[in-house]
């Protein structure tokens, strides 16, 4: 017997649990946020980046690099928050945004505890603005 593959969700597609997929809507809000911050690389990691998310789920995002000063952090929080506004049709699950500057996060990745290391141990998905 052949496996069917599952069709995969979309923005409009997306169901109210991961079954087993990445949340597109919380791609497109990691997206945003990297389009916000080209020098940073911005990890969509926990249950919305492996599937087992549901809509109480929040989203994960590492932003791994020189965080923004204060201000143009608030600025940013608040252009990917409008993001997912749009993206959950004004019923956007919390959004919480870790910074770990690169030394930190080179040096801890393989360290389960902190937060690095659960970023690189659980399967994440990556956005970098090529170079």
């Amino acid at each position: 017997m052949t496996a069917v593959a599952p069709t995969l969700q979309t923005p409009d597609t997306a169901e109210a649990t991961g079954q087993g997929q990445p949340d597109p809507r919380a791609l497109a809000v990691a997206r945003a946020l990297q389009d916000h911050l080209p020098d940073a690389e911005i990890i969509l990691f926990g249950s919305r980046a492996v599937g087992t998310w549901n809509q109480w789920s929040d989203i994960d995002l590492a932003l791994i690099g020189t965080p923004p000063e204060t201000e143009a952090m608030i600025s940013v929080k608040h252009h990917v928050h409008a993001v997912a506004g749009e993206a959950y049709n004004d019923h956007p699950p919390h959004i919480q945004i870790t910074a770990i500057p690169r030394p930190e996060f080179e040096e801890l990745r393989t360290s389960f505890p902190h937060i690095a290391g659960q970023v690189q141990c659980e399967p994440a998905v990556r956005h970098r603005h090529a170079r």
